[in-house]
């Protein structure tokens, strides 16, 4: 591929680049993308590639809901619907390791930059690839220059992998907004690994916070949709 793009390719453009490059054996081993709404069409990426691996990468909702309020990254612009949208696909990709069973597996953000060579070994043998140091030395390739270059959120891709950004939700979101994300994601936070610290009856989710983020995830899936329409 000649460019990035910052914004989901179209299933059907997918299905067309990759049915009509003259791919050679030793020029490709796995073709892949990392758009995280396409978790929400799992179903019809698994019946267009047969035998097409998934990997989730999760992590802290509240770190996420965090991140989401500087970049335009799907999440939606509320708190509440940034965690409805993280509760949603993880309940996605639970049932997706049930229905998937080996071709799926899920890795914490936490655990891969805390223990990167682990972690990449790990997903390395659920590839059937080879490990290689220089994996960990993505930073230093001009691919990663030329990404850094475009969007806001891409900056970090030239910086080695680092434990930086786990937990700056504390120094973001408020009291009352870390209580919003956990109300709303507790059981699936557990069931991750992710602990509670603060949810209690001081931080139910307001009538009106509910109807905000309603009206912001129905906007983003009227624009996501509009867009896959135009193309």
């Amino acid at each position: 591929m000649s460019h990035i793009r910052a914004y989901p390719v179209p299933l059907a453009e997918i299905a067309e680049v990759v049915a009509s490059y003259p791919w050679k054996k030793q020029d490709l081993l796995y073709w892949g993308d990392n758009t995280p709404v396409y978790i929400e069409h799992w179903e019809t990426i698994a019946s267009r590639f047969p035998g097409a691996k998934f990997v989730n990468l999760i992590r802290d909702p509240r770190d996420v809901v965090a991140s989401s309020r500087s970049i335009a990254c799907g999440f939606g612009f509320s708190v509440y619907s940034a965690a409805s949208i993280w509760r949603k696909r993880a309940e996605i990709a639970t049932r997706m390791a049930k229905t998937i069973g080996n071709n799926f597996i899920s890795i914490r953000y936490e655990d891969i930059v805390s223990n990167p060579n682990e972690e990449v070994i790990r997903l390395c043998r659920f590839l059937g690839i080879e490990y290689e140091n220089s994996m960990l030395q993505y930073n230093q390739s001009d691919e990663a220059m030329n990404m850094a270059g475009g969007q806001p959120h891409h900056k970090n891709v030239v910086r080695p992998v680092n434990t930086s950004s786990i937990g700056k939700y504390m120094n973001i979101l408020s009291d009352h907004e870390i209580g919003i994300v956990e109300r709303v994601c507790a059981t699936w936070m557990e069931r991750f690994g992710y602990k509670c610290s603060i949810v209690d009856d001081m931080n139910e989710v307001s009538a009106s916070e509910k109807l905000s983020g309603i009206i912001e995830t129905f906007f983003l899936q009227i624009c996501d949709r509009v867009y896959q329409i135009t193309r």
